[in-house]
């Protein structure tokens, strides 16, 4: 977190945290950063932090930015190459899935039901997001919300490329220029350069990143 910070110290850093943290460690190690609280609620389990990233509230934090990115403690940034995404015409930009998820829509009363879709784009644990972009989406396919509890932001915001009438996803290859998790070693081989960052390194193959962050200059991740 700190080469991450450090990677992106002329953008404005904030915490996410619930009502109840105490803020002394942080604000001795990350003076820079500013804090958004939200209900402690949120932060009790995988999928109650999901529905805190599909709720309007959320990005109304946000709403004098242009884009949000979304970094968990587990990701790293290497570059801050950010302005180049931001100029892109992708509303919401995630490392891809390896095996593609397949979603088939329920009956929810929609002209979708039954559907099914193949999505293959879209990990939020290092992913830039517009913000007027979700805003709309959000209201757009608020049914999808209300309806389908299970989904998961990820998977909401992938599925949105696809369903929505005007948000933007990149397929799986432009994705993972910007980042990629599972399988980093296929999509190296495919791009042929290492991503802005990566999400849950430890996870997948630390081998790998262990030597792309030696190549980059990184010490002391391994």
């Amino acid at each position: 977190m700190r080469h991450s910070f450090n990677v992106l110290k002329r953008h404005d850093l904030f915490f996410i945290a619930p009502n109840a943290l105490s803020l002394k460690f942080y604000q001795d190690n990350f003076p820079e950063a500013k804090y958004l609280f939200f209900d402690s609620n949120y932060f009790s389990s995988a999928n109650a932090y999901s529905k805190l990233l599909i709720s309007a509230d959320f990005y109304q934090s946000f709403i004098n930015y242009t884009h949000a990115l979304i970094l968990q403690p587990d990701s790293v940034v290497l570059r801050d190459e950010l302005d180049y995404w931001m100029a892109s015409p992708f509303d919401y930009i995630g490392a891809p899935w390896a095996k593609a998820w397949e979603f088939v829509c329920p009956n929810l009363g929609s002209y979708f039901d039954g559907k099914k879709f193949f999505v293959t784009v879209g990990n939020g644990g290092l992913s830039l997001r517009r913000i007027s972009a979700v805003l709309s989406v959000l209201e757009e396919l608020k049914w999808l919300i209300h309806k389908y509890h299970e989904l998961v932001e990820d998977a909401f915001f992938s599925l949105a490329g696809h369903i929505s009438s005007n948000f933007m996803t990149p397929n799986e290859i432009r994705a993972a220029q910007f980042s990629i998790e599972c399988e980093p070693r296929h999509y190296y081989a495919i791009t042929g350069r290492t991503p802005m960052g990566t999400h849950a390194w430890e996870k997948w193959d630390k081998p790998f990143w262990v030597d792309i962050f030696e190549a980059e200059g990184l010490s002391g991740l391994e």
